[in-house]
C-alpha cells in the first residue's frame, strides 16, 4: 500500500501509476526506481492566419529524422537545434509552426535564434508564410528516452507502473 500526499490531499492506494511525463523519474527516484525519461525543449510559432495556406497538419519527413536520427540536407544550426517543419492549422484561424528539438534541461526561455531558424524553415515549404503576423511563441519540455518508445510498464516496485516518456507522441499512442 502507498501513502500517497500531495499539496490538496493524502490518500492510501493499492497501485499507483506514475504519468508524470518529463517529471517521471523524479518521482521514481522516491521509491529508488529508475526511470530514464529526460526533457527535451520544443518551441512553436503562433501565426496568424490572414488567407488560407493549408487546411491540415503537415509534417516534412526531417521531423521525423531529427527525433529519432538520421542525416538530413539542413544547415548545421537546424541541425543542433533539431528543426523541422510542422504547420498546423487551428480551430481558431491560426497556425501553429515548429518545431526544435533540444536538450537544455527544465529550461523553457523562448530562444531568439531557435524562432528564427523554425520561420526560414517554414518559409522553404511555405513562402506564404513570410507575409504572416506572428501572435506568440512558446516553448514546452517532451519527455524523451533513449530508445524513443515510452514507458509503460510494471516497475521492480509491486503495484508501481510507469506510463511515460512518450516525447510529444502522447496523443497518438493513446488509442
Amino acid at each position: 500500500t502507498f501513502y500517497i500526499q500531495t499539496t490538496n490531499y493524502s490518500f492510501y492506494a493499492n497501485k499507483v501509476v506514475n504519468a508524470c511525463g518529463i517529471y517521471a523519474s523524479e518521482i521514481g527516484s522516491m521509491l529508488d526506481v529508475h526511470i530514464p525519461i529526460y526533457p527535451r525543449k520544443g518551441q512553436i510559432l503562433v501565426a496568424s492566419r490572414n488567407e488560407t495556406v493549408g487546411i491540415r497538419k503537415v509534417m516534412e519527413f526531417g521531423y521525423l529524422m531529427s527525433k529519432f536520427g538520421g542525416e538530413r540536407q539542413v544547415s548545421k544550426e537546424m541541425e543542433d537545434y533539431g528543426i523541422a517543419l510542422v504547420f498546423e492549422p487551428t480551430e481558431s484561424q491560426n497556425f501553429l509552426i515548429g518545431s526544435s528539438r533540444e536538450f537544455n534541461g527544465y529550461d523553457k526561455k523562448v530562444n531568439s535564434k531557435v524562432n528564427r531558424l523554425i520561420a526560414q524553415r517554414a518559409i522553404h515549404f511555405y513562402p506564404k508564410l513570410k507575409d504572416m503576423s506572428l501572435i506568440r511563441t512558446y516553448s514546452g519540455l517532451r519527455p524523451f528516452t533513449e530508445d524513443h518508445l515510452p514507458i509503460v510498464s510494471e516497475t521492480e516496485v509491486e503495484g508501481f507502473y510507469v506510463a511515460a516518456g512518450h516525447e510529444g507522441d502522447g496523443i497518438g499512442l493513446s488509442s
